[in-house]
């Protein structure tokens, strides 16, 4: 959308008109109709059954066949394996019925507008008709609104993708920094310089070869009391080469380039004047800065640990580089409640009831699909595209109601699973990993209650449990660098400051101090009277 017609929109009230206003694509009048808040992302699951026709007895088939999904929903059956059964959408019933994420906008209106009007994780819409067909939605997760800080890089992205936005946002600045400072223009110095270039010549000549005489100090504008000449703008104009005729509008249109970059650049300059929490943060960042480069040269960068002093230390301090007990700890991650507590239970009590496949819900499902077969061979049309879909959906078809194991489970469920280590996150001392602690006393194989951490909810499983013992070379390293570099920073830089004092005249003077303190002392007793 191009600015231009973005702002006029965002600016309408509902129900009103706003142009004609124009944007390079031509002339436009709008109408607001309504305004909504902006809506989160979510990510929802369907059931999808597909209509044949539009003729009314196959409409009514599908919605008899929906509506017996939906009282199976409403009994508790598990609408994942429901999904798995009966949706005729092929991309997302193998996967229970699961679409992902998705935004306003990305769907038909009608599905839309039922999926976003769910509110609680796990609710149900009602039968959804579609020009796909008849859908049931379950609402899976819906993402928070960001913070500005948090959308600030895309933010920044979308306007580098827009150069027209920032060039419409420049030119408000360049505005705003015109009355601010006062700016004038000579209306007479445009005229004044075209008359004295060679318009026909090519590229940077017809600037290189121009001479402005006794023009050369004739004011072009003024802002914040300077001022910028003709020969200024002429130098600003041999940066630029044209290979076609120069005319006085061209002029212009350099003219205000030149204002707005030296407006701009002044502004720049003014921010640590104008803005004393501005000028503080600056200050810090160059005090920082300067700090950091001494440091490095005076401290940082000679204490550097090469691989014979990293062995020399090891074999000195071997008996101090140790670990203490660890446990090694295995995770399930979820964002929905009643899903850990489904997975807890078929782990410790090996009742399973998700995805849940029975022989008596394969049997009916193999029927349907050999029905949709039957029906689909009388449709010679869609019977080649369908059949392979249909022939794969019958094949996968199988008895599953055996509990799993944690890690079948982690690989199908959890949100931080690692195909190369599997649901093991590592070995961990107390202190180093608060899920680790909370299961550091448990037995080996044991699975934690549901823990709520960062938003999530979390099963550990205690793998195995490691005494305490001396680190190896290798696992030492990065102890054996932080500590090295410690103690050879904190003499280098006892060093330099030992050097600093002896080179500067510091003459502290005490009673100052005293009475500066007395003062404050007797400041907050006055206060708390």
């Amino acid at each position: 959308m191009v600015h231009q017609f973005e702002d006029a929109v965002y600016a309408t009230p509902v129900g009103s008109l706003n142009g004609p206003f124009r944007t390079r694509f031509g002339y436009h009048i709008v109408k607001v109709w309504d305004k909504r808040p902006r809506t989160p992302d979510i990510r929802a699951a369907h059931i999808l059954v597909q209509l044949n026709s539009n003729l009314p007895e196959d409409t009514l088939k599908a919605y008899e066949k929906i509506q017996a999904i939906y009282d199976s929903l409403k009994q508790g059956r598990d609408f994942a394996e429901l999904a798995r059964l009966y949706s005729d959408d092929p991309g997302s019933a193998e996967h229970g019925g699961d679409l992902g994420f998705f935004s306003l906008g990305r769907t038909v209106k009608p599905f839309e507008e039922a999926a976003f009007a769910l509110k609680n994780i796990g609710d149900l819409s009602p039968i959804v008709r579609t020009s796909f067909g008849y859908h049931i939605i379950k609402l899976l997760d819906r993402k928070k609104t960001a913070t500005l800080d948090e959308e600030r890089e895309e933010l920044k992205a979308m306007l580098r993708r827009n150069p027209e936005k920032i060039n419409a946002e420049t030119s408000k600045l360049t505005a705003r920094l015109k009355k601010l400072y006062n700016y004038r223009e000579n209306p007479t110095a445009v005229a004044l310089l075209y008359a004295k270039i060679d318009t026909t010549a090519e590229g940077y000549a017809k600037f290189e070869t121009t001479s402005l005489g006794a023009l050369k100090d004739s004011l072009c504008f003024t802002f914040a009391q300077k001022r910028y000449t003709l020969d200024s703008l002429l130098g600003y104009l041999r940066n630029f080469a044209s290979g076609r005729k120069l005319t006085e509008k061209d002029l212009i249109a350099y003219r205000d380039s030149y204002a707005q970059r030296e407006l701009i650049d002044y502004e720049t300059a003014q921010l640590e004047t104008r803005y004393p929490e501005f000028a503080k943060l600056m200050r810090n960042y160059k005090d920082g800065i300067l700090l950091f480069t001494v440091s490095e040269r005076t401290v940082w960068s000679k204490s550097a640990v090469t691989d014979s002093m990293a062995r020399a230390y090891f074999e000195a301090h071997k008996d101090e580089l140790k670990f203490s007990d660890r446990v090694g700890i295995s995770q399930i991650v979820v964002s929905d409640k009643a899903l850990i507590d489904n997975l807890r239970e078929e782990l410790v009590e090996q009742r399973r009831t998700l995805d849940v496949v029975s022989a008596d819900s394969v049997r009916r499902a193999k029927l349907a699909l050999r029905k949709q077969l039957a029906a689909l061979k009388r449709n010679t049309k869609d019977y080649a595209s369908k059949k392979d879909s249909l022939l794969k959906q019958l094949a996968a078809l199988k008895v599953d109601t055996k509990p799993r194991s944690f890690d079948e489970l982690a690989k199908r469920y959890s949100e931080k699973y690692d195909p190369e280590t599997g649901a093991f996150v590592g070995l961990f001392q107390r202190g180093e990993s608060l899920l680790a602690d909370i299961v550091f006393e448990n037995e080996i194989g044991s699975i934690s209650a549901p823990i709520t951490y960062e938003d999530r909810y979390y099963l550990i499983r205690l793998d195995k449990r490691e005494p305490a013992r001396n680190k190896t070379f290798e696992e030492s390293l990065t102890e054996i660098y932080s500590r090295y570099q410690d103690e050879k920073n904190r003499q280098l830089e006892e060093e330099w400051i030992k050097g600093l004092r002896a080179k500067s005249r510091i003459q502290i003077f005490e009673e100052v101090l005293k009475s500066a303190f007395q003062s404050n002392q007797a400041a907050q007793t006055a206060m708390t009277k």
